[in-house]
This record gives structure tokens, C-alpha cells and sequence, in this order.
């Protein structure tokens, strides 16, 4: 900046020594017409040299906004980049939680095929009764009372009056309901042999 200002300087001071020669110049055009040139030219060297500068100067400040306005581009383009990247890298991890979930999903429905499979294979086998008291409504008293006394109170299979239970002939998993012709008084083990099967 000091250069600049010294160029400036300079070139004034050419021009202001110009026009001093050249009103001497002009004072006594006769004998002093040759300091009249020297003064002309030197204004003329010294606007030349203002114009020359101011020029110079333009340019390096068109440079300079260039290079603010690359480096401006170089910047947006940057973040453009990574908004980019970063929006990959939310997408990327959205995609792994739902295959997470849906893996999890997949293996609880898994578990529980496993579970409804091998709870039907050991009702079948005998292993484990079907009676499920919290997915069936309980017999109504009348009807066991009923029941009870049709039945004598007693195994209708093998007549023991020990360890007895209220029986579907059409088991409650297959559409048994609690009425009166669809119950029987079995014992534990008479039950447990009939298992999941009618009648």
C-alpha cells in the first residue's frame, strides 16, 4: 500500500512540476519555450503514470475479488459435498435400525412358530394339557352343578372319584363350547390320556 501511495506521489508531483514549467514557459515564450515542453511532458508523463497506476490497481482488486469469489465457490461447493455425505450417512443409519427391526421382527415371529409348534407337538403327545384358563371363559356354576350330577361325581371313564376335572368332548382349541352336552367329568388321568382329541 505504501508503494502505491509513493507511485501516486510521484506521478503528482511530475504533474505539479509540469504546470510550473510550463507558466514559466509561457511567461517568456522566446527564450523559455523549451521549459514549456519539458513542463507539457511532464504532465503528460505524470497523468500517464496516474492512469498507468490506477489501472494496475484495478486489476490486482478484480485479482483479489476473483480470488474471493473462488474461494467463495471452493467453500459452497465444500458444504455441498458434505451435506451430501452427511445426508448418506443419515440414510445409511436409518436403513440399519429398520433391518434391525425388521431382523428382531423376524426372529420373534420365529420364536413364536417354535413355541405354537412345539406346544402342539407335546399337547399331542400328552405331555401338557390345551387348558388355557386365560383365553377361555370359566363354566358357569349351573352347569357344572349339572354336569356333576349327570355324571354321578364320578370319572365317567374309569368311575374314580379322585383328582377330577370338567372335559370338553369337543375340545375348547377345536370350537368346544361350556354348555351342558359338551362337558363330562374326567379324572387327571383319564384327561390326560384323552388329551387334545374329541369325544
Amino acid at each position: 500500500m505504501e508503494n502505491r501511495n509513493d507511485e501516486r506521489g510521484v506521478c503528482a508531483l511530475l504533474i505539479i512540476g509540469g504546470i510550473i514549467a510550463c507558466i514559466i514557459g509561457l511567461s517568456n515564450w522566446l527564450w523559455k519555450k523549451n521549459i514549456f515542453f519539458w513542463g507539457l511532458g511532464a504532465i503528460i508523463l505524470g497523468i500517464a503514470g496516474i492512469i498507468y497506476h490506477e489501472k494496475r490497481i484495478n486489476k490486482e482488486i478484480r485479482k483479489q475479488e476473483l480470488r474471493k469469489i473462488q474461494k467463495e465457490k471452493e467453500r459452497i461447493e465444500r458444504e455441498k459435498i458434505w451435506e451430501e455425505q452427511r445426508e448418506d450417512r443419515e440414510k445409511k443409519a436409518i436403513k440399519l435400525q429398520i433391518l434391525e427391526k425388521e431382523i428382531k421382527k423376524q426372529e420373534n415371529l420365529r420364536k413364536k412358530e417354535f413355541e405354537a409348534q412345539i406346544k402342539a407337538e407335546m399337547i399331542e403327545e400328552g405331555i401338557i394339557s390345551n387348558d388355557d384358563d386365560t383365553f377361555r371363559e370359566p363354566i358357569p356354576q349351573d352347569i357344572q352343578d349339572r354336569v356333576w350330577n349327570r355324571d354321578g361325581g364320578k370319572c365317567v371313564k374309569c368311575g374314580s372319584q379322585e383328582k377330577l376335572e370338567f372335559d370338553h368332548f369337543i375340545p375348547f382349541s377345536k370350537g368346544g363350547s361350556n354348555t351342558y352336552r359338551n362337558l363330562q367329568i374326567l379324572c387327571e388321568k383319564c384327561n390326560r390320556s384323552k388329551s387334545n382329541n374329541i369325544g
